[in-house]
Order: structure tokens, then sequence, then C-alpha cells
């Protein structure tokens, strides 16, 4: 049995905003309990704020996924979720939750995620040049480990492993690339 994931903005919330945490319960599951917002008080203690079934979304693959709307919250604070034994990080209810939003992305995550080319902050390496060796022509009758395949037309005025020139200078990782089936994804593409 799959323990229960409860999905928020770890942004935080604005108080006018519409305020819901996604509940993602293993198909078998059951008995649904019920879900709490708690707020963390300056000494650390907790308290209940609200405290109620969540509301049933449906079910999609092998899940079953529940709604816990916690609107009616406009008190700026730090508050957690929690759902049996899951309790999540800490998020705020504020009004300037998104002053500083951008900054993390531009600080962090945009060059962190930057292709062929080493990334240091610092003393700190996030990675080293990598992907050098991409762009090459792939050989025809030819199946990648992930499961491109094609056939015997290159389509390409290049060799098989010739270096194609231009394609290799910059990008991004893919870090949701986990295993995408790629021939499922080649009508798409032709």
């Amino acid at each position: 049995m799959r323990q229960p994931v409860i999905g928020h903005s770890q942004v935080g919330y604005h108080p006018k905003q519409s305020k819901r945490a996604v509940l993602e319960l293993d198909d078998r599951e059951r008995d649904v309990g019920k879900m709490a917002l708690l707020r963390v008080e300056p000494d650390g203690n907790k308290k209940t704020v609200v405290s109620s079934t969540p509301e049933k979304w449906g079910k999609y693959l092998r899940y079953q996924y529940w709604m816990f709307d916690f609107s009616a919250v406009v008190e700026p604070g730090v508050y957690q979720l929690q759902y049996g034994d899951q309790l999540t990080s800490a998020f705020r209810i504020d009004n300037d939750i998104f002053a500083d939003v951008w900054q993390p992305t531009l600080d962090y995550f945009y060059p962190v995620q930057m292709d062929h080319m080493r990334v240091r902050e610092a003393y700190r390496i996030w990675h080293g040049l990598s992907h050098m060796d991409d762009a090459l022509q792939a050989p025809p009758n030819y199946e990648h480990f992930d499961l491109f395949a094609h056939n015997e037309n290159l389509d390409t005025k290049f060799k098989p492993f010739e270096h194609i020139p231009g394609l290799n200078y910059g990008g991004w990782y893919d870090a949701g690339d986990f295993d995408i089936r790629t021939q499922s994804q080649y009508q798409i593409v032709q």
C-alpha cells in the first residue's frame, strides 16, 4: 500500500487566493480520513485551524485524488498540512508571498539546469561541462538504449556518428526525462 501524498504550493498562498491541497491515495485505500491545516505558533507548537474529510476529485491512473480546501483561512502565518502520519513542509500564508518568488529561479534553478557548460557557485561545482558528445548523426537502422529508433533513412547530409555543428552549444537539462518512451512520440515529431 503506497503512503498518501499531499500536494500543495511550496511557495505558499496569498490570503485572498483559493487554497487547495491535493491528496493522492493508493487505489486500494478504502477509508479516507480527515485532513488538517495546522498553524505553527511562534513557540513551535501547532494548532489545528481546519480539519475535514477532503472532497473526492476522482481517479487517475493508479491513484485516487481528493481535494482539501482551506481557502477560508486568511490569517498570515506559517502552516503545515497533515493527513494521518504525513506532514508537509511548512509554508506561509501572507500578503507578500509572491514578492521574492522569482529570485530562487534566477539564482539557483536556471543556472543549475544549464546544459553544455560548467556551472560553479563560489566553491561549489554544480556540474561540469556535459553533453559535448551530443549532436552526432545516428547510424542507419539504429535503436538507442532509450528506445529511440529509426530506419535506414538518415534525413541529413551527415555521415553516421559525424558531429552536426550548431546543435551542442547550449540548452537545458531535462530533469523530467525519466525514460520517456520515444517510440510512442514518433508520430508527433515526424
